[in-house]
């Protein structure tokens, strides 16, 4: 058990020694015994004892009353008075340094056990209200909030030396005003029957916004939360609660909302541009790509008819140049056709409904194996993939990236083509499209869907370069996304999502 200490002031030497020698029976460390007011303030400095026990009338020039409260205000110790005097002038003196009890002489042993004990009771109460108090101030401090509190007519009876630096009001200018007087007209009429029936209700409120007009007229904003207070008896005396300055928080959400509004206006405008602009362009490559397609037909007619009927005629080199010409115009026939497509895709109306995607894979391969009889190709296709799509943009999609497997496998020795489900969120539906032909660089996986962009020569693996973009927009027309990943030699595979309908069966199924 911790012994308290006690410092005894005392000018009469006999009665401070029976002091001690009673302090040291009952287990008090007594910390000494001074004569006088100096002498008492400079050994309280040095021992800082737990408590005091102090004769009012002292030797010197400070007498028991004036020590009494400079331990008080700088060291907060408690004091118990020694008197042999009971005078109401002295009393009421003494009683304005907020004592912690009387005794009277000559002392009572248990009445001084009685005094000690309850006066450090209270002192350790009122030190740990006191650290409470401070606690929450410096709380409150650090978080730039003010403190406030109203009365049963939601007037000020009290604001924080914060709430001035805020508003802008000394103290005496807002006690016993209402927060309602320091709004402009329109800002008190949106919350007038707010606060009449906060008032009326007495329920606690969190996160009020409100706007007020400091004295040089500038507006303010503050945030403020509160809690009803009551007296002892449980009777409504008003609200406390803090309040925070947001004034360049709403500063900024203003201008924020501005710049959003401008942004939008800005993105509207240029979205209908670029949509325009597509629009003409799409417009100006499908006029393009059919206007070209009635010379490119007279240069082929010319081409065969010359073929047909002065072939006799050519030599060897004559022969090749006609056969160059011919597969000249051939070739610029299916990139004019790719390029009507393409730009047809993005003008076409969807009209999804439930389409079964293995059937219509299983017709692009039947398509593709009536055009090259000889191949040997193991395909997999899993059957019961229902997408909610467009059957003819379907179609399109299996035939440019199933074409593009077969056409990258021709090379490899048993070749393979997948075509496989995983179940995907947001109602999106997993697909990818697989081989084991010779693949590409990864690095360059992007550029696979750019018109006219191609990783192999022509010579190796003929194409328009336009079958992959067309793949990549019918997708996209879905609100779908592709990827592709390959490495060189080691094929390559192709994700992509659709829309999701119903789902059936998962059994895998072989085709040669």
């Amino acid at each position: 058990m911790t012994t308290a200490s006690v410092l005894v002031v005392e000018d009469e030497r006999i009665v401070a020694l029976d002091l001690k020698v009673r302090l040291s029976s009952l287990g008090y460390t007594v910390a000494g015994t001074v004569p006088s007011g100096e002498q008492a303030l400079q050994t309280a400095r040095e021992q800082l004892p737990d408590i005091v026990l102090m004769d009012i009338h002292l030797e010197g020039a400070i007498d028991g009353i004036e020590a009494a409260r400079a331990l008080h205000e700088t060291l907060h110790i408690p004091v118990i008075f020694l008197t042999a005097y009971s005078e109401d002038s002295t009393l009421a003196r003494a009683e304005q340094t907020l004592p912690f009890g009387f005794l009277l002489k000559p002392v009572d042993e248990r009445a001084l056990h009685a005094s000690i004990q309850m006066a450090l009771a209270r002192h350790a109460a009122e030190s740990a209200l006191r650290e409470s108090e401070q606690r929450f101030r410096d709380v409150v401090d650090a978080t730039g909030e003010f403190i406030w509190e109203t009365d049963a007519n939601g007037r000020y009876v009290y604001v924080s030396k914060r709430a001035e630096e805020i508003m802008g009001y000394p103290e005496a200018q807002l006690l016993g005003h209402s927060p309602t007087e320091l709004m402009p007209p329109e800002e008190r009429e949106r919350l007038a029957s707010w606060f009449c029936e906060q008032i009326r209700s007495h329920k606690p409120f969190r996160g009020l916004e409100h706007m007020m007009v400091r004295p040089d007229g500038t507006p303010a904003w503050q945030r403020i939360s509160g809690v009803p207070r009551t007296d002892a008896r449980g009777h409504y005396q008003g609200y406390r609660g803090t309040g925070l300055d947001v004034t360049e928080r709403k500063r900024i959400e203003a201008r924020l909302q501005q710049l959003n509004e401008e942004l939008e206006q800005r993105v509207r405008a240029r979205t209908s541009a670029l949509e325009r602009a597509n629009r003409e362009l799409e417009a100006f490559s499908y006029s393009v790509s059919h206007d070209l397609r009635a010379p490119l037909r007279s240069i082929e007619g010319f081409a065969a008819i010359l073929q047909e009927t002065q072939g006799e005629r050519l030599d060897a080199d004559g022969q090749r140049c006609v056969e160059r010409i011919r597969a000249g115009t051939m070739r610029m026939s299916e990139l004019i056709e790719a390029l009507i497509m393409l730009a047809r895709i993005a003008r076409f109306e969807v009209n999804a409904q439930p389409v079964d995607v293995s059937a219509i894979a299983r017709e692009c391969v039947e398509e593709l194996a009536r055009h090259a009889p000889d191949r040997e190709v193991a395909v997999v296709i899993e059957p019961g993939i229902i997408a909610s799509a467009d059957r003819y943009l379907v179609h399109s999609l299996l035939e440019n990236l199933l074409g593009n497997a077969w056409k990258f496998t021709a090379r490899t020795l048993e070749p393979r083509i997948e075509l496989t489900r995983t179940d995907a969120a947001s109602g999106m539906l997993q697909l990818t499209v697989r081989d084991n032909g010779v693949g590409f660089d990864p690095s360059q996986g992007e550029r696979l869907f750019t018109p006219f962009q191609r990783l192999h020569r022509e010579s190796d693996f003929p194409g328009t370069g336009i079958g992959l973009a067309t793949a990549k927009r019918i997708v996209e027309r879905h609100g779908g996304a592709i990827r592709a990943e390959s490495a060189p030699g080691r094929g390559a595979a192709f994700h992509f999502t659709l829309p999701a309908a119903a789902a059936t069966a998962r059994d895998g199924s072989r085709m040669h």
